[in-house]
């Protein structure tokens, strides 16, 4: 026989196996112990410390330290279905009830107000004392005051979410706050602020933390929320077993009722946390004294503290007691460990890490926590690095299961509670390597990657070829174009004006007649020499291709350097960036656009000073300034179009040749 530092007793027998007797620290009431049934709906702590229970269709029970007094029907006590108590300044009790409106209880005697007496209805499942000795009623029919018994109900008139009140609750400050069917409204000065940011559903306002900060829970999602004072929610615990009550004990911690019975260390809800940061709380089952299936009603109150340190909480199962002080406590952490491995059917030791060989489809990993005191209390979670995006939750014993797990290393994480719900948030850590194929190694992906650039490099610098290889055509095609328009040119219509000029001015030269014949004859001459000047011009651009090679700037240079020559006009050329390589045909395009605009500069601007610059830096880019009188007012709209139908045909031009 053994007494560990918990209180059990451990007896081992001889060929029956070990024994724990458990000093369980919850005790059920029941009718046995005086109460009218096991259904307990709320229950209060009067100033005297006096413990009273109201019953489902049973009445209210005193507690004298032994047993229940219950007072019902027999004792004036109308309706005996209670659902909600409270005590005010003058230590009357007032009594809620399910189909006979409000009672209070003053010297033995019971005071019914119903709809007779003014009210909304005679579902009254919460009451709250105001600090004006006011005394608050929740019906399904709207909010409703008493005061000197002069009543007023409150409705969606007067700014209520809804008529159907579900919970009231007064804080330490004097606000009162009403739970509805369809959400949260805080009462201040005689008017309703509603809570906009909470989901909707019926929201029930739980009670304060010792920071002052406000609970509720909203149905059906189970959400637990932090209310601020200036109405801000934070969700702090969300799908949390649906809780419709609270209290707070003298050390700070949080004891929510409802589905089940669980308590929240001081400030596990004041702070934030992160996403995958695990909520610290001990959930209280069958193994510290409750019965099976145990919930707390949402009667209000439906738990209580008393002087001695005892908490006192409604079940459907019938009154639960839970001695605080005799509550264990450790702050031990449980031993995590993987137990088995089971790979494809086959079932191994987990050794130290595992490898798992090439091909492997089918992984379970079995793990578990050591803690003998309290087994049913520990909750695990696991997640494997590269494969689960958020922890997961595990059953005691639990199993993991993995198939195609990627190639590599990976870091199977186990985290649990002890049996007071701390997690251990560092946790164990188990390695898994998986064996990869072939193609799925790094230098396999690197090799495979970096052929298929080469590939793609290889099919563009091919098609580049291709293209470049039909455009030289084209050019080598226009450029023989050219040359034989050059040489026919030179030999025919040019020899001709030449001739003609000549004969021309052999005219000129013996024609002694004053008259208008020399006159024609001079301006004849004057038009030949002028077309004949103008032909060289233009064959030299046709020939330049042959003549200046691949230097665009020194081409312009020279133009410029001629049209100085003829003029007083001082002549700029910029270049930026190196000269590239052209085709014939494109360098002579060029050229011939930045010749003609340099010629008309010279010609017809009448500026003094002319800019060209070349860029190669991107682009190419041919721009020339001069500070001539430029394009008459009246002719600028007709250039504009005739320069944008140009600008059209010459895209059109492109378009075709790179199709």
């Amino acid at each position: 026989m053994y007494g560990d530092h918990d209180g059990d007793l451990w007896i081992a027998t001889n060929g029956d196996g070990l024994y724990r007797f458990k000093d369980r620290p919850i005790r059920m009431f029941t009718t046995p112990d005086g109460l009218p049934n096991k259904v307990v709906m709320t229950t209060l702590t009067t100033a005297e410390g006096e413990l009273w229970t109201g019953a489902n269709c049973g009445g209210i029970s005193r507690f004298d330290g032994r047993r229940f007094q219950t007072y019902n029907e027999k004792d004036g006590l109308a309706n005996s279905c209670v659902y909600a108590l409270a005590e005010d300044t003058n230590r009357d009790l007032w009594i809620g009830t399910y189909g006979g409106g409000a009672f209070r209880f003053r010297e033995g005697r019971f005071t019914q107000f119903s709809k007779a007496q003014g009210f909304p209805s005679d579902i009254v499942t919460g009451v709250v004392i105001g600090r004006d000795q006011s005394v608050w009623f929740a019906t399904h029919n709207g909010l409703t005051s008493m005061r000197n018994e002069q009543i007023r109900t409150y409705t969606v008139a007067d700014g209520l979410s809804s008529n159907y009140i579900l919970r009231l609750f007064q804080d330490k400050d004097g606000f009162l706050w009403v739970g509805t069917n369809k959400g949260l409204d805080r009462m201040d000065d005689g008017r309703f602020v509603h809570v906009s940011h909470l989901p909707k559903g019926a929201v029930f306002p739980l009670g304060q933390d010792q920071s002052s900060e406000m609970y509720v829970n909203v149905d059906p999602r189970g959400g637990i929320f932090r209310v601020d004072q200036n109405l801000g929610t934070v969700p702090v615990a969300m799908g949390l077993r649906s809780p419709s009550g609270m209290a707070r004990t003298a050390d700070g911690h949080l004891w929510f009722t409802g589905v089940a019975i669980f308590r929240v260390p001081a400030n596990a809800l004041g702070h934030s946390r992160d996403a995958d940061e695990p909520l610290d709380y001990t959930l209280f089952g069958v193994a510290d004294g409750l019965p099976p299936s145990t919930e707390s009603p949402i009667g209000a109150p439906n738990s209580a503290l008393t002087r001695d340190g005892k908490l006192w909480i409604a079940t459907t199962q019938g009154l639960a007691m839970i001695d605080l002080p005799r509550l264990p406590k450790t702050s031990g952490k449980p031993a995590i460990y993987v137990e088995a491995v089971a790979v494809g059917r086959n079932t191994q030791l987990p050794g130290h890490a595992l490898v798992l060989a090439t091909g492997t489809h089918h992984v379970n990993l079995q793990f578990d926590a050591v803690e003998i005191s309290s087994p049913e209390r520990i909750r695990l979670q696991y997640r494997l690095d590269g494969v689960d995006s958020e922890w997961l939750d595990a059953d005691h014993a639990s199993h993991a299961t993995y198939s195609d797990i990627p190639p590599g290393t990976h870091a199977f994480h186990m985290r649990a509670c002890n049996r007071d719900g701390i997690w251990d948030r560092a946790g164990t850590v188990y390695m898994i390597t998986q064996l990869p194929y072939f193609y799925q190694t790094r230098a396999f992906q690197f090799g495979s990657g970096a052929l298929l650039i080469m590939l793609v490099v290889g099919a563009y610098q091919l098609r580049v070829r291709q293209i470049a290889a039909a455009m030289n055509t084209r050019f080598d095609e226009r450029l023989t174009e050219r040359t034989r328009i050059a040489r026919d040119f030179h030999d025919t219509l040019l020899q001709t004006i030449q001739a003609s000029k000549l004969v021309a001015d052999d005219a000129l030269a013996t024609n002694t007649d004053p008259g208008p014949s020399r006159d024609a004859l001079s301006l004849l001459s004057g038009w030949l020499g002028q077309a004949t000047e103008e032909g060289r011009s233009a064959l030299n651009s046709l020939r330049s291709s042959t003549v200046e090679g691949n230097d665009l700037a020194e081409a312009f240079r020279r133009a410029g350097e001629e049209c100085s020559s003829q003029r007083q006009i001082e002549f700029a050329v910029s270049v930026e960036g190196s000269g590239r390589e052209m085709h014939p045909i494109v360098r002579d395009e060029v050229y011939r656009i930045g010749f003609e605009a340099i010629r008309n500069a010279c010609a017809h601007s009448g500026a003094d000073r002319v800019a060209l610059e070349l860029s190669y830096l991107e682009n190419l880019v041919l721009r020339i300034r001069d500070n001539g009188k430029g394009i008459a007012p009246r002719w600028r709209p007709r250039v504009a179009r005739a320069i944008s139908d140009w600008l059209e045909c010459m895209n059109a031009r492109l378009e075709s040749r790179a199709g």
